[in-house]
């Protein structure tokens, strides 16, 4: 409830024009503090050396928790309630514990994605600093964050303890004082909410969709890759071909399989038969192969008819044998 008053204030301060806030309230005169680094002796340096009145704090990059996320272009107007949305799963921090910001570039990646950059500070760190000018009666009204180039580009909020930019006093008066003339209008709002809530999940969904699309790609990729190279090794027996052939002339025309897997010597063959003992006799009748023993089971094929799956394992003939060669039926 609190964030939803947040967000509702927001849009209602902004609906004053900058010229009425700033003849109402001119903005105080303040003063930019530097914080590179927390401990109580710098940050009582840092206070004594300021005037008290309105302070605004940068810290530095190296205090600052900084990941980059990459959205649909889509996004690109509701990024920051996106963010927000996913925050504690985001950044290994829970929400409460720390103030945050979210900046998305102006141009698209290569993907054409949008890249969002998210910095967050320790809540404990903004808590030290502003502790420490208060105590020489000076107001801290907005806490910014340094990007790694020097620029305070990022405003850090936190929505579970108001730790976050002041807007003028008089604005805000007069933004409470409209809440009651746009109660009725909460009701109406509230529906689109939703709607949004519901596009906003439904985008973090695709995208995780879209993450596991690509796993499941690169392990195919790997599977294909392997399988490739078992089939190379197989195209480059010179007795691959003769035992093909030789297992094509040996099966009868009822017969096929759809398992066949060598490693040296070593054969076995899975398919479907109506006689898997028939099979085994061919086999080692043939001279080709020897040690054939078998496993089968009666089901039914896809075609719906009832006949026996069978496991056959077998080896080829020795080198004093002959080279297996097709068997007429």
């Amino acid at each position: 409830m609190r964030r939803l008053l947040d967000w509702w204030l927001s849009e209602l301060v902004a609906l004053v024009p900058e010229q009425v806030k700033t003849f109402l309230d001119p903005p105080a005169r303040e003063t930019r503090v530097v914080v590179d680094r927390i401990d109580d002796a710098a940050l009582e340096a840092l206070a004594q050396a300021t005037d008290p009145g309105a302070v605004v704090l940068e810290f530095a990059p190296s205090l600052l928790l900084r990941r980059e996320l990459e959205l649909p272009a889509v996004a690109r107007q509701d990024y920051r309630q996106i963010i927000d949305l996913q925050i504690d799963r985001l950044l290994p921090m829970p929400r409460a514990a720390m103030c945050y910001d979210s900046i998305a570039d102006d141009e698209l990646n290569g993907d054409g994605e949008l890249v969002v950059t998210i910095a967050a500070l320790r809540k404990d760190y903004a808590d030290r600093a502003v502790a420490a000018f208060a105590r020489i009666d000076s107001t801290v009204t907005r806490l910014l964050g340094r990007d790694p180039n020097g620029e305070p580009r990022f405003r850090l909020l936190n929505p579970g303890r108001v730790t976050r930019a002041r807007t003028h006093r008089t604005s805000m008066i007069m933004a409470g004082a409209l809440v009651a003339l746009f109660v009725l209008l909460l009701f109406s709002y509230y529906g689109k909410l939703v709607d949004r809530e519901a596009f906003l999940n439904a985008t973090m969904a695709e995208i995780s969709e879209r993450a596991r699309h690509a796993e499941t790609m690169r392990r195919e990729l790997e599977d294909y890759s392997q399988a490739r190279s078992v089939y190379e090794s197989w195209l480059n027996d010179p007795r691959f071909e003769d035992v093909i052939v030789a297992l094509t002339g040996l099966l009868p025309d009822d017969t096929w399989l759809y398992e066949y897997d060598q490693t040296g010597d070593q054969i076995v063959i899975a398919g479907w038969t109506p006689n898997t003992s028939e099979i085994v006799r061919l086999l080692a009748g043939s001279g080709s192969f020897r040690n054939v023993t078998s496993t089968a089971s009666v089901a039914t094929d896809r075609g719906g008819n009832v006949r026996e799956r069978f496991n056959i394992s077998l080896e080829l003939a020795s080198a004093g044998q002959s080279t297996p060669a097709a068997v007429s039926q």
